[in-house]
């Protein structure tokens, strides 16, 4: 009777231990074997979020914002990101350069370099560059904004022109 009954005891704990497995959510490592896009993604969203890493050039974020469906490129994003106050707009040597607010956001980190010139002089160049938190943020706005209808919103420059065009020969008549 004893191995009778260890006999059915090895049998109840192999199905309990099948029906463990079955239940049990599967492991992180197998879940991305299953679906490698997936994993794909994870390794790019690591890179992304490492310590030490000062971000991306705004050019190089304008080509990922193009891969996730919004439609804009490098000089349009510098210009979307002057016009709502990230970016400072003047015409100097801190042209481009993010606003006091953005970096305490931690959305931007500026790069410096010295360069010689030609004929000897130092300058320093300050280079913009989108962290991983700015990314995640302006990807989540610029989503936002094109999901938005479009009477709402800035107008759009080019019916400014045409009104413009539209009233100046009504005015000549």
């Amino acid at each position: 009777m004893n191995t009778l009954s260890a006999h059915f005891t090895r049998a109840i704990a192999r199905r309990l231990a099948a029906e463990r497995r079955a239940a049990a959510p599967p492991s992180l490592s197998a879940a991305l074997a299953a679906h490698p896009a997936a994993a794909a993604r994870l390794r790019f969203a690591d890179a992304l979020l490492q310590e030490g890493s000062p971000g991306i050039l705004v050019g190089d974020f304008a080509k990922i914002l193009r891969t996730s469906g919004i439609e804009t490129g490098q000089k349009r994003l510098f210009a979307w990101m002057r016009e709502n106050g990230f970016l400072l707009a003047t015409h100097t040597a801190v042209h481009n350069i993010p606003s006091q607010r953005a970096i305490e956001l931690g959305l931007f980190a500026v790069q410096q370099r010295a360069i010689r010139k030609p004929d000897g002089t130092r300058l320093l160049v300050h280079t913009p560059r989108v962290t991983a938190k700015g990314q995640m943020y302006f990807l989540a706005r610029l989503q936002k904004e094109a999901q938005a209808p479009a009477g709402s919103g800035r107008p759009d420059p080019k019916d400014h022109k045409e009104n413009q065009e539209h009233h100046g020969k009504d005015n000549e008549q």
